[in-house]
Order: structure tokens, then C-alpha cells, then sequence
């Protein structure tokens, strides 16, 4: 706020440093400007102050928003095995067989032996460098009919973790759709209109293992229980 000098005639407030009152003319009188007066009139108004506190307050709930976002989620689901890549690709060429030659076979595949194969298959497609968003991480936790989705991920020297529950269909030609009834960035919950974003980030993730989703399309059964997955080559 202005310093400001009452005319001793009219009353009228004028700037300090003016020599007559903007309302009658009369010269003003500057020796009767007191000190306290002087800082009276120069506290800061509330306007000012008030304008402060909000961008104070926008900016700790912008850091917390922040922080939330880069505070990683705890894995989900098992742990993946030694040897289970081997272990999924054996099965696989078994179950390729048994297709070729019309014949039923049965195999189980454990959840740590599938996330074994998952970070060993994509571990060629990870890149680096830069503020690109690279995959370091990714587990399935498998449930009766869904499976909850965890990846760790690195943006430049930020980590970043999504993890989703995911139910998937499967449509008459073979192929999957995956659809999400919970999907976090960090600690934060994701409203249902960002959900899809995400779910098709995490899907074209699984499409690009062709190899293993060309065979999951060939299958007659493939079924989610606790733990596993269990894929037959004929139905019963």
C-alpha cells in the first residue's frame, strides 16, 4: 500500500511526494506526516498476502502430487524363478506340438516362472538414455479371472510404477482384451477417463511378445486361477 498524506483542508488522501491535494489544490503539509503514520500506511494490504498463501498452496500440493506420483508401489505377485524362462519355453514348444498334430495337452504355467519369461522377453525391447520411459521391471499377480499388473519403470532419473487390475476376454478369433478396474501411477489412484491410457500402455506391452500371444490365440483353453495359468491345447 502507498504512503498517503491527508489534506488538512478537505480531507482528501493523497500520494506522498505530491505538493498540492488532488481534490482542492491546497498545499499539503508534509510536517505533520508522523512516523506511525508512515508505517501505518505502509503495511501490506490483504489482497497481497492472500495472493501469497495461494501460490504457497498450490505449489506444496503440486510437490505432493509429485511425490505420490514417484513413491513406487511394492511388487505384486510371485517373484520370478531362476530358471522359469526356460521352464515357459519348453512348455511352449511342447504345446506348438501338440497342436501340429491335433492332440490334447495340458501344461500349467506357475506365476514365477511366467514373470521369468516376461523380464527375460523383454529385456531386449528396454532402451535408455535420456526422458525415455524405460521398462526395468514387470510381474503378473494371477487371480481367478484377472491378474494384477505391476511394472517399475524409469523416466529419465525418476522412477515410475504402474500397477492395474486387469480382467481380459477373449473374443472369438483367439485374440485378448484387457479391461481395468483399478489402475495406479505410484500412490495415486487414476480417475476412470485416464484408466484407458494406461491399460493400452500395459496391453501393447503384452502384444508385442508375438510369439507367445500367436500361441495363446491357437489354444482351446486358457484359464487365470491363483497362481498360475492353466492353457489347453483341445476343450474339454
Amino acid at each position: 500500500m502507498a504512503v498517503t498524506i491527508k489534506c488538512a483542508k478537505c480531507g482528501a488522501d493523497n500520494r506522498l511526494g505530491q505538493l498540492f491535494c488532488r481534490e482542492c489544490g491546497a498545499k499539503l503539509d508534509l510536517s505533520k506526516l508522523t512516523p506511525q503514520e508512515v508505517a501505518r500506511n505502509n503495511r501490506p494490504g490483504i489482497g497481497p498476502l492472500i495472493r501469497r498463501l495461494v501460490r504457497l498452496s498450490i505449489t506444496l500440493a503440486l510437490l505432493a502430487v509429485l511425490g505420490l506420483l514417484c513413491w513406487p508401489l511394492p511388487p505384486s505377485g510371485d517373484a520370478p524363478s531362476a530358471v522359469g524362462s526356460g521352464v515357459v519355453q519348453s512348455k511352449m514348444t511342447a504345446l506348438r506340438g501338440a497342436i501340429m498334430r491335433k492332440a490334447e495337452l495340458k501344461e500349467t504355467f506357475s506365476e514365477a516362472d511366467i514373470n521369468a519369461h516376461l523380464n527375460a522377453s523383454l529385456a531386449s525391447s528396454v532402451g535408455s538414455g535420456g526422458f525415455r520411459l524405460v521398462l526395468r521391471e514387470v510381474r503378473l499377480d494371477l487371480r481367478a479371472g484377472e491378474a494384477q499388473v505391476w511394472t517399475k519403470s524409469t523416466l529419465g532419473p525418476v522412477p515410475v510404477s504402474y500397477a492395474a487390475t486387469t480382467r481380459f476376454t477373449r473374443a472369438p478369433d483367439g485374440q485378448f482384451t484387457f479391461t481395468a478396474d483399478n489402475v495406479k501411477i505410484g500412490r495415486i489412484t487414476l480417475p476412470a477417463p485416464l484408466r484407458p491410457k494406461v491399460v493400452d500402455q500395459l496391453s501393447s506391452l503384452f502384444l508385442s511378445l508375438q510369439e507367445e500371444n500367436l500361441l495363446l490365440q491357437r489354444l482351446a483353453v486358457v484359464e487365470s486361477v491363483d497362481g498360475a495359468l492353466n492353457v489347453s491345447t483341445l476343450a474339454p
